[in-house]
């Protein structure tokens, strides 16, 4: 089953739920697109990629997008 993996201390922790958008810009972020990339690439505005970026951070508790997409990897949200 994806929806958990085994961290460090041994424990489970379970996948968060990232909206479909989220996962999607997640999926570019671990693509090595930048976010001006992101931002044309979708037609959005550049703060509202920051703003995904900042969401899926939160919910994957990482301080930067590459500790965002190895954590996404470990959960096997990615």
């Amino acid at each position: 089953m994806k929806s958990a993996a085994v961290g460090e201390s041994g424990t489970t922790a379970p996948a968060p739920k990232l909206s479909a958008r989220e996962t999607e810009i997640l999926r570019l972020v671990a693509a090595g697109h930048s976010s001006d990339r992101i931002a044309r690439d979708l037609d959005i505005s550049i703060h509202t990629v920051r703003n995904h970026v900042r969401s899926f951070r939160r919910k994957l508790e990482a301080k930067t997008k590459l500790e965002a997409v190895v954590t996404a990897m470990h959960r096997g949200v990615l």
